[in-house]
Parts: structure tokens; C-alpha cells; sequence
């Protein structure tokens, strides 16, 4: 077995592409039902809102990051600063964070536009397959409207 944790946000981008790809061309529905794409796609979805926190709270005091990385380097593009949680983000910001680039180096600012954008797209259409398995009963009520919503606020902090 091969695992990377660098934590990239157009991985969990190409993840909804890949489906809405296979989507696009079959129109199967009932295989987003049969598989486990609706737990994976909401997962995708958790971690997405939870890396949109930011690094402190209202008083100043550092949150905790769900997300760190470190590892034994002397480049700094293979590692995370501030013991793994990487630069400080603000909050209000609106986009989600991402600790690496598409390249697997390390961001120092970690709302990657692109990444952001290609998110943003993905989850769209991907809030489309997740009404059709709502209105099946396969998917959460209300989990399509949360991600068209990310959706859109997204572009808007864009």
C-alpha cells in the first residue's frame, strides 16, 4: 500500500469530477445508490467545512486545526510550519483551506484560488446527483441544498 497525507483540496475535487464524469455519460443513478458514493461524497463535504476554520478564535486563542502535517525535512515545501497547522488563516474568509498544492508542495497561503474554483464547480454538480438521491430516499434530506449552498458561497468568495 501507498498513503500521502498531504491534505490538496483538488483531491477531493477530482474525486466529485470522477463522478460526475461517470454521471454525465451513463445517467445511472441507481449506482450512486448501490455503492457507497453517498457516505464518500458527504464525507468529502465534512472535510471541506472543516477546513474552512480558521487558526483563531474570537479572543485571539489559537483553535484547534483538524488538519497538520509535519515530517523531517530540510525543504520547506515538504512540510507545514507552526507544528503542522501551517500558516495562520482568518476566519470570515470563505474559501477552504489546502495545505498543498496540486504539485504536493506545501502552500504558505492556504486558499488555493484554483483549487477553490475547481471545488466549487465539482460540488455544484455534484449537489445535482445528490437531489435525485434525495428525492429516492438514498441520500440525507437537505444535503444537496448544503453543498449547492458551499456551492455558491464559494464562488462568491472567490
Amino acid at each position: 500500500m501507498v498513503f500521502e497525507c498531504k491534505c490538496e483540496l483538488d483531491s477531493l475535487a477530482a474525486f466529485l469530477r470522477i463522478s460526475n464524469s461517470y454521471y454525465e455519460a451513463t445517467s445511472w443513478i441507481s449506482f450512486y445508490d448501490d455503492n457507497d458514493w453517498v457516505a464518500a461524497a458527504q464525507t468529502v463535504f465534512n472535510v471541506a467545512k472543516v477546513m474552512m476554520s480558521p487558526t483563531y478564535d474570537d479572543n485571539g486563542f489559537v483553535l484547534d486545526n483538524y488538519y497538520k502535517f509535519t515530517r523531517e525535512t530540510r525543504r520547506t515545501t515538504e512540510t507545514q510550519a507552526n507544528d503542522g497547522a501551517g500558516s495562520p488563516v482568518g476566519s470570515g474568509i470563505g474559501l477552504i483551506r489546502s495545505a498543498f498544492r496540486p504539485s504536493d508542495d506545501s502552500t504558505l497561503f492556504q486558499f488555493n484560488i484554483p483549487s477553490n474554483m475547481m471545488f466549487a464547480s465539482q460540488l455544484k454538480t455534484s449537489a445535482t446527483i445528490m437531489t435525485k438521491l434525495e428525492a429516492i430516499g438514498a441520500a440525507p434530506a437537505g444535503l444537496a441544498g448544503e453543498m449547492a449552498k458551499l456551492a455558491t458561497d464559494l464562488r462568491v468568495a472567490i
